[in-house]
């Protein structure tokens, strides 16, 4: 489910189905009730063809969402699935939290339970939560109201979490991305703000009704203002999350939304690190310290009648934590540091209550993301949980439930190495810089973004005039300089304010065949910098600001292009990022982002269909994060009823090229180069200068046309083959669950193209000789023609072997294959000379 938009479910049209295969029907369980069936995986991460599925709910361990590389098939895969990968604290809590499900939530107050039952009964919501949502706020109700300190369950989470947040107590609800972590949220604040403003204690310890949201950029930020009651758009009103009766209390709750990045103190000498270092300033001399900090950022949630504490909420929480005393720190480090100390200067300054007996204090930090993990577990190492998590819906459930896309990953290709070349882009690309536009894209990027937009095509045709906005490609760059080319290749350029130049690609191109603009730009270039502020380097605010001012000029909307103009670069394109898939918004019509350093997270976009990863994926929570992007459904309308009146929803497909995410370590030997070669030195026998051999120095290389003309000879043709041992041109793309794909870099409508191309640079390497008179009278036209013609034979010739004729355009091809074409044609020529003469 999308986190802040959804679409109305109340009664699906059903068509029956009486079997499961998951080949075809990867959804196995309804998503308003607790998963009871899973699909058993072989080592490879797939689900078994040919078998039921297991009854019951899969365990909370650490399963792999996305199946591992077939030609990796003979390295041991790390795929136990013992006692010792089971989370056994989440497990305790699901099953105490079942059982109190099923008597009726004793134990909690009548506003929460009237809430409970309310999100429980299908027909009171006007979007009835899913059970991933239900789940989640009911296990943060009975930990906070039904289980006491002495409960075994929330004693181990809150004694793990105080050992490892500095004596803070946090609880983490983990949850896949595209389940409605947004939702559960609202939840959260309802329930807790009902409770404190209902209550005629004067001290409230387990519920209060003053919020800082903490989020970790001003996207996600701007996606959470829904969590305000007061909000136009608010998220309790759009799903029904509270009863009527109730929901003008609700008003009385104060939340702020803030991103961590708020929380870095001031400095009031008002210098730069340059300029302290050159006045021999202290690093801490004047600067506010951390409690003012956070004073400052949350200044205006007074307290209510009701006395309540700050609670706090940390969306994406695993930028939250506790780093190493080390003075040096990594940026994530950093950024760690800032929102942990935000929190414990809350803790210290009293906002989160006293210090509750045992340790820890009143008011509990909520965590929530898909990936609690630290952010430092290598892509090598085991991943590790952040260890106060207490609830997980991770994604294989939400997969098994329909709650997202399944997303299929490149397992095997037609190459020849002994790894699938587009599971990992960047590093099977050589060089990692992006060449000039006027050649090719090194290999194997050229061809697997080019497979890629063949299939996004295919899927473009089949949602025209079905839904509103066009499907979504996101193309992720390692590199500012790298983004910018990959932009002007997809969606074309105009340089210097010479001629408009249309992208290689027609359906991402905003230049169209005359030269000229689209007045919606289809395709758009965003960067971390404007998540982060309007601290813009020269040449993206230069970057932001054309994009903004070209759908400026195009939209007939005046007031919206007037609005958009008085924004800051970022700002605007931050807006025409965030409402990209949205209808009437100003990002309607984009159908492709190419992404730097961004689109990790919070980006809340259903109609992403295609990923493209070029860039360095140092850990598996990365790769999953960039995956995220593309697994949020597009619709909730397709339903099927299974057995036992099961409500299963259509599967729906994510294709992630480029990503290596494996979520589980490979167990591969790292190569190290193994022992030196030894050298040996080349010198003349003495004695012996003077038999050398002198070659001439070779100064030229002239093609001479010839008399008559060229026509290829079928006998003379040499077996051609473009290398599949080092660049694949189809691949396979797969998914937990669910059926395969087929993607190439195949495409007829270019073929003619090449053979233009192909003859037309064969026709300026040739010498024209003036003397000659024949060649001057057939002329460059003719042998064009004989060319065109010669090179169709060629490409069509079964020794050569060719799926995509635009890699002949390379520059590691041409000469190969024009020399081939030429040798077969002067072959025949000739040989019919010779038979001239005998006659």
């Amino acid at each position: 489910m999308a986190e802040t938009s959804v679409t109305p479910r109340r009664q699906p049209s059903l068509v029956a189905v009486k079997s499961y295969d998951p080949a075809s029907d990867p959804i196995i369980c309804d998503p308003y009730r607790a998963p009871d069936l899973h699909w058993t995986l072989d080592t490879s991460g797939r689900a078994l063809p040919g078998r039921m599925p297991s009854a019951g709910r899969r365990p909370s361990l650490r399963a792999r969402p996305v199946p591992a590389d077939k030609k990796l098939a003979n390295v041991q895969q790390e795929w136990d699935l013992g006692i010792a990968e089971q989370n056994q604290t989440v497990e305790a809590i699901r099953d105490r939290v079942k059982e109190w499900r099923t008597t009726g939530y004793r134990g909690t107050t009548g506003i929460t339970r009237k809430l409970l039952f309310h999100w429980a009964e299908e027909d009171q919501c006007r979007l009835p939560p899913f059970f991933a949502q239900r789940e989640a706020i009911e296990t943060l109700i009975w930990l906070r109201e039904v289980a006491t300190r002495q409960t075994r369950e929330r004693r181990l989470i809150e004694e793990a979490s105080r050992e490892h947040n500095d004596g803070i107590v946090r609880y983490a609800c983990k949850m896949a991305t595209g389940s409605g972590k947004t939702a559960v949220m609202a939840m959260l604040i309802a329930w807790q703000t009902l409770n404190a403003v209902g209550t005629r204690r004067t001290r409230n310890l387990r519920h209060g009704q003053r919020f800082a949201v903490l989020a970790p950029g001003l996207t996600v930020r701007e996606r959470l203002e829904v969590l305000r009651p007061g909000h136009p758009r608010n998220i309790y009103d759009e799903m029904g999350l509270v009863p009527t009766a109730l929901r003008s209390r609700l008003n009385q709750a104060q939340v702020k939304v803030v991103n961590f990045q708020a929380f870095v103190r001031r400095d009031h000498l008002g210098a730069t690190g340059a300029a302290r270092k050159l006045l021999r300033v202290d690093a801490e001399h004047n600067r506010e310290d951390h409690v003012r900090a956070a004073e400052r950022v949350l200044r205006g949630l007074s307290r209510g009648a009701a006395y309540g504490d700050i609670v706090v909420i940390n969306d994406e929480a695993h930028h939250c934590w506790l780093p190493p005393t080390d003075t040096k720190k990594k940026q994530e480090e950093k950024s760690a540091a800032v929102w942990f100390n935000a929190i414990r200067a809350l803790r210290d300054a009293g906002h989160l209550g006293r210090e509750a007996a045992g340790g820890g204090q009143e008011s509990v930090v909520y965590d929530f993301s898909a990936t609690p993990m630290w952010i430092g577990t290598s892509a090598r190492s085991r991943p590790r949980l952040f260890e106060w998590v207490v609830s997980d819906f991770p994604l294989m459930d939400a997969i098994e439930s329909g709650l997202v896309k399944v997303p299929r990953v490149p397992i095997d290709d037609d190459s020849g190495s002994e790894q699938t070349v587009w599971r990992n882009l960047y590093r099977n690309t050589v060089p990692k810089k992006v060449g000039p536009l006027e050649k090719h894209l090194q290999e194997p990027l050229n061809s697997s973004i080019r497979a890629l937009y063949n299939d996004y095509r295919k899927t473009f045709e089949a949602w025209e005039n079905k839904l509103a906005t066009p499907p979504v490609m996101i193309v992720v760059a390692n590199s500012i300089q790298n983004a910018e080319t990959l932009f002007d290749w997809i969606a074309g350029h105009a340089r210097g304010g010479g001629p408009r130049t249309p992208g290689r690609f027609s359906l991402f191109s905003n230049v169209d065949e005359s030269g000229n603009w689209y007045a919606h730009p289809r395709t758009i270039l965003v960067h971390s910098q404007i998540d982060q502020g309007d601290h813009l380097t020269p040449k993206i605010a230069k970057l932001a600001k054309e994009q903004v001012e070209r759908y400026a000029r195009g939209t007939r909307d005046r007031q919206e292009a007037l609005r958009l103009r008085a924004m800051k670069p970022g700002e605007a394109l931050r807006l025409m990022m965030n409402t990209v898939g949205k209808k009437g918004q100003p990002g309607e019509q984009v159908r492709c982002v190419v992404s730097v350093s961004m689109l990790t997270e919070g980006w809340d976009c259903r109609t992403v269909t295609h990923v493209l990863g070029y860039r360095a994926f140092s850990t598996q929570l990365l790769c999953e994060q960039v995956t995220g992007r593309a697994l949020r459904r597009s619709s909730y309308e397709s339903w099927r009823e299974g057995e036992n009146g099961r409500r299963l929803l259509e599967p729906e497909y994510a294709e992630v090229v480029g990503v290596p995410f494996e979520f589980m370590p490979s167990g591969s030997k790292v190569n190290d180069g193994g022992d030196p070669k030894p050298t040996h030195t080349v010198v003349s026998v003495p004695g012996r200068e003077q038999l050398r051999v002198s070659f001439p120095q070779v100064e030229q290389y002239m093609r001479i046309p010839p008399h008559q003309r060229l026509r290829i000879d079928p006998k003379k043709v040499s077996p051609y083959t473009v290398q599949p041992d080092l660049f694949p041109t189809t691949t396979v793309l797969t998914g937990v669950t669910g059926e395969e794909k087929w993607i190439s870099v195949a495409d007829d409508s270019r073929h003619g193209t090449v053979r233009a191309a192909l003859a037309a640079r064969m026709v300026r390497s040739f010498v024209q000789d003036d003397s000659d008179p024949d060649a001057q009278t057939r002329g460059r036209t003719a042998l064009f023609r004989d060319l065109y013609q010669a090179t169709g034979e060629w490409l069509n010739h079964p020794e050569v072997s060719c799926p995509d004729p635009t890699l002949l355009l390379g520059p590691e091809h041409y000469e190969k294959v024009s020399s081939s074409i030429l040798a077969a044609c002067q072959a025949d020529h000739q040989e019919r000379e010779r038979e001239s003469l005998f006659r």
